[in-house]
């Protein structure tokens, strides 16, 4: 008798896990992971081969179920794509042969091809489609310069470049000269803003300098062949290049005046950008006066 209510115990705990488990398993939508594939975002590309597939998961992992596809979406004609995780919450989709042809094409992950784990419940993966455009091979080069190769500034801190195709992420570090040849600061390369967020499109590049220049001259960059390269394939640099502006004097203290300010008691840093709220200690423009704040 006692080996039965033992065994009955048991079951019951276990049942009683199960339904636990299950329950988890459906999940709160609200935690349950995403998934979004990386190398696309409807942009185009000279051929692609490589996908790579991330989470907000905690873990990824190969369920086996069903086939990734790679579809053309003008013929129909369809290839069989391997996949294989590359870390806690990152695959790789890799296709027989680079595609080259001119047209749209389509991946498809069949649902619960990946088991993703969040917060120690497992979820079969989502079906998963995407579209991206094999275009004609053109040049990879910069479209747009902003503030504008060559103009006259009031002071440089930072310059957008945009691209005609996502250029891959740059660690090379550039310097800032000024007209005698000698090193003013050194430059960096981002292709996400501020907050951590990628630029829209992947197509835009960020040169922040490490100092902010406003005493008066001319200053250059010099961005050697090869600095940034094209995502779609990795190999196609744009060629050397430099960029030239004039900073006139005209922010020497590093103070811009406040012209018609109305706003009561707005706040404003050396560099003449608003502050909502003062954090540090420093020099500040309030209400159109030089204040120390310590």
């Amino acid at each position: 008798m006692k080996q039965f209510t033992l065994l009955f115990t048991l079951f019951a705990a276990f049942a009683i896990t199960a339904v636990a488990q299950t329950e988890g398993e459906e999940g709160n939508e609200a935690t349950k992971p995403t998934i979004w594939l990386l190398e696309s975002n409807d942009q185009n590309y000279t051929e692609l081969q490589y996908f790579t597939v991330a989470t907000d998961a905690d873990r990824l992992e190969m369920s086996g179920r069903g086939k990734a596809q790679l579809v053309s979406v003008n013929t129909g004609a369809a290839l069989t794509m391997d996949g294989y995780p590359i870390g806690y919450s990152m695959a790789l989709l890799q296709t027989p042969t680079a595609i080259k042809a001119v047209g749209q094409w389509k991946v498809v992950i069949p649902e619960g091809y990946y088991t993703l784990t969040k917060e120690d419940v497992s979820y079969p993966s989502p079906a998963y489609e995407v579209v991206f455009n094999i275009a004609p091979l053109e040049d990879f080069k910069i479209v747009s310069i902003t503030p504008e190769n060559g103009s006259t500034l009031a002071s440089l801190e930072k310059i957008m470049l945009v691209f005609n195709y996502p250029p891959m992420d740059c660690y090379d570090v550039l310097k800032v000269v000024n007209s005698t040849g000698d090193s003013v600061c050194d430059v960096r390369a981002y292709n996400y803003d501020e907050e951590g967020n990628w630029y829209s499109g992947w197509l835009t590049m960020r040169l922040e300098l490490s100092d902010t220049i406003v005493e008066k001259g001319s200053y250059y960059i010099h961005i050697p062949d090869s600095t940034f390269k094209k995502q779609a394939d990795q190999i196609t640099p744009i060629p050397e290049m430099r960029l030239m502006f004039h900073v006139d004097g005209s922010q020497s203290t590093g103070i811009l005046p406040v012209v018609n300010q109305t706003v009561s008691n707005a706040i404003f840093d050396i560099t003449g950008r608003k502050v909502e709220m003062i954090t540090t200690p420093g020099l500040y423009i309030i209400n159109g006066k030089k204040r120390y704040i310590k």
